[in-house]
């Protein structure tokens, strides 16, 4: 799965068949970073997310650095506390 982290808006996150500019384009907010997403459910039956990667057609990376980085910011929007 891919997705896009806009600057109002949140998260968004899609298949793989589409690309990140066309789901941007449709939105049409500013991107703040886009890349993949692997989701799944730990071992306390919480989702588990893990961004990584980058968007070509945008020219933007997933940002994978420190407290809020895109994992846990979707994890905790995910979870309703975003």
């Amino acid at each position: 799965m891919k997705y896009i982290k806009f600057k109002h808006r949140g998260f968004v996150v899609f298949e793989d068949t589409q690309e990140h500019k066309e789901i941007a384009n449709i939105i049409g907010d500013e991107v703040e970073s886009a890349g993949q997403v692997q989701l799944g459910i730990d071992r306390y039956e919480n989702p588990e997310v893990i961004c990584f990667g980058e968007s070509i057609s945008l020219g933007v990376s997933a940002n994978v650095e420190g407290e809020t980085c895109d994992s846990n910011m979707l994890s905790l929007w995910m979870n309703g506390g975003y």
